[in-house]
């Protein structure tokens, strides 16, 4: 394993991300492939044990409450973008992504190759969607029956539009039928 860190950087304390005023981050695993983090007090964890969750990631990444670009690597990635306006591009595995609440703009995420699941809930508005694949991808929800319940889906112009009565959760370009869509609880 390689960390390099540009900025000041300190790692003697458990709340060492939370007060680093550090530039990027790169963090190489033990296979080929990098991630780089860019922003604030964004972090990643190495995640070589199975997770506590039903999808078992090779790295988990957190960005933080401010505008981060966050990559994966080729493996299966657990993405959480946070709070902030958010670029995130997993990579080519099964990654999950979570792009979190934009403050000003949007969240843009791309799953690149593989068979990737967007997250959907109250805690991931704003997202746009940039290369969702219906054939392969899925849709990711906390609760299940909120997809038929809570979220609607509708085709507005050149994009699909998935809301929650009340604000738009996410914007998938193209135009999509989600009827056909994979929903996988999470």
């Amino acid at each position: 394993m390689r960390i390099s860190v540009r900025g000041n950087f300190d790692l003697d304390s458990e709340d060492a991300f939370a007060r680093s005023k550090f530039n990027s981050i790169i963090y190489s695993f033990k296979r080929e492939g990098a991630i780089t983090i860019s922003g604030f007090n964004s972090r990643v964890e190495d995640t070589d044990s199975a997770l506590d969750s039903l999808f078992e990631a090779d790295n988990k990444i957190y960005g933080s409450e401010f505008n981060d670009k966050l990559l994966g690597d080729d493996g299966d990635d657990m993405i959480y973008g946070g709070r902030g306006d958010d670029k995130i591009k997993g990579g080519a595995g099964d990654d999950l992504i979570h792009g979190g609440n934009w403050t000003k703009r949007v969240n843009k995420v791309w799953g690149n190759s593989g068979r990737d699941t967007f997250v959907i809930d109250d805690g991931a508005w704003g997202t746009v969607i940039k290369d969702f694949d219906i054939t392969e991808d899925r849709i990711g929800l906390s609760r299940m029956n909120d997809w038929g319940n809570k979220y609607s889906w509708e085709i507005r112009g050149k994009n699909t539009y998935i809301d929650d009565g009340e604000y738009w959760q996410a914007k998938i370009k193209g135009r999509h039928d989600l009827s056909l869509a994979n929903t996988v609880e999470i």
